[in-house]
């Protein structure tokens, strides 16, 4: 084989291997303008299995009652406390407890195919308006209609709580 033959050989195979990466991602990269999905994953700091929960707070498997600063008692029923729950929590040293939540990217324009947010329980609940007395200004009026799926929690009422928790 001599060399021309060898380098058209060689331009031909990196051209068919970039068209087998490129190809397949082709769709996703028309629609978001990134070649491949993004993933944001946040975890919790020494998570710890919550077993149930009771207006007297969160029934953790080393058997403590942690209870959320600011609350006298917990809702008895919250699709985002279980959402929050489901992977444990995490108790940092001011006493703020911490959960993780699935947050669905439901636009086929979104890049991101998986994103678990670290939250804030108090502050969550807070603004979702699942805390007893007062809402807090600028959280969400109660609905009927479920915030979460099972999917997990739409992104548009995501970024809104991330902008009203940094406002705080």
């Amino acid at each position: 084989m001599n060399r021309r033959t060898a380098i058209n050989v060689a331009v031909f195979a990196c051209l068919a291997l970039a068209a087998a990466i490129v190809v397949p991602r082709f769709g996703h990269l028309i629609l978001t303008g990134q070649l491949f999905p993004a993933d944001i994953v946040e975890e919790l700091e020494n998570p710890v299995a919550v077993l149930s929960w009771s207006e007297r707070g969160l029934h953790v498997a080393d058997g403590r009652v942690v209870s959320l600063p600011g609350f006298e008692s917990l809702p008895t029923e919250s699709e985002a406390l279980a959402e929050a729950t489901r992977e444990g929590v995490s108790v940092d040293t001011s006493g703020n407890v911490f959960g993780l939540v699935r947050v669905h990217h439901w636009c086929g324009n979104d890049p991101v195919r998986k994103h678990v947010a670290r939250v804030n329980l108090a502050s969550l609940l807070q603004f979702l308006s699942e805390s007893y007395g007062d809402s807090p200004s600028g959280s969400i009026p109660p609905t009927e209609e479920s915030r979460f799926s099972r999917a997990g929690w739409n992104v548009s009422e995501y970024y809104q709580f991330e902008r009203w928790a940094q406002s705080r």
